[in-house]
């Protein structure tokens, strides 16, 4: 389940307490505030994917904010000229959210990944180790790496990390990484493709132990970098929408995968 998804579920029932005991306006005095916050986060995950969705969910949630400021501040009554116009507002970032959300544009794909790499493994013989495995080798010029590189990061794959000339892709799933309050890849499961095009991988134990059968390490951390070698291919050859196609296939829950 999303972070998102959780404060949601968590400020539902204190908003309904707050109106209960504070009142209409200091409510949606309330809600104005943490539209605010939402507005802030979605601009640096945008500075941080270049993904322009996020600006679009900014913008939807900044007439959400206007919405609820106009309220705490006016009043329904005084508010009541602008309602309409307001409302439209409401109902426009609402269908703005809802696309965005539900055809994944803003949606972290590491789940999705993780279950790719999984597919071809079939061994069952190994737990779980701290090794990386080395998982093949490309040729790649140093543009066509960062150009990959933003291209992962634009479509909420990986996070790529420049490591004394090689570069790391990490499957994040920590929040404060992906809002840049917090950064390194050690702890998460990652792809390394060093200057000379050798390809490694490893997979963290977080991840790992998400699996609910216990496949062999070596063969997912296999897996995990020959998949990236397999996306880096068709991504060079102009058909990067098939990867995104080949994790949307796979059917995940937007809202909570």
């Amino acid at each position: 389940m999303s972070i998102e998804t959780i404060f949601g579920l968590i400020l539902l029932p204190l908003v309904l307490i707050l109106f209960i005991f504070a009142g209409f306006q200091a409510t949606f005095g309330v809600i104005a505030v943490v539209e605010f916050f939402a507005v802030v986060i979605q601009v640096i995950l945008y500075i941080r994917t270049r993904n322009i969705n996020f600006l679009l969910m900014a913008l939807a949630l900044v007439m959400i904010f206007i919405f609820a400021l106009a309220i705490a501040i006016l009043g329904l009554e005084r508010a009541r000229g602008e309602f309409r116009l307001l409302s439209l507002l409401v109902i426009l970032a609402s269908i703005i959210v809802i696309y965005i959300v539900t055809n994944k544009k803003v949606k972290w794909r590491t789940r999705e990944i993780l279950e790719l790499s999984a597919m071809p493994v079939s061994g069952v013989e190994n737990g779980f180790t701290e090794r990386p495995m080395p998982a093949g080798k490309i040729e790649a010029t140093g543009f066509e790496l960062e150009s990959f590189a933003s291209f992962l990061r634009e479509n909420q794959i990986a996070i790529p990390y420049a490591d004394g000339g090689a570069v790391v892709f990490s499957l994040t799933s920590n929040y404060w990484k992906q809002i840049g309050l917090k950064s390194g890849y050690e702890d998460e499961s990652w792809v390394r493709i060093d200057p000379n095009g050798l390809v490694s991988a490893s997979i963290s134990k977080e991840h790992y132990l998400k699996f609910r059968d216990r496949f062999s390490f070596d063969q997912l951390c296999q897996s995990l970098g020959a998949l990236f070698i397999d996306f880096f291919e068709l991504y060079r050859n102009g058909e990067g929408k098939k990867i995104i196609e080949r994790c949307d296939r796979l059917g995940l829950n937007p809202f909570i995968e």
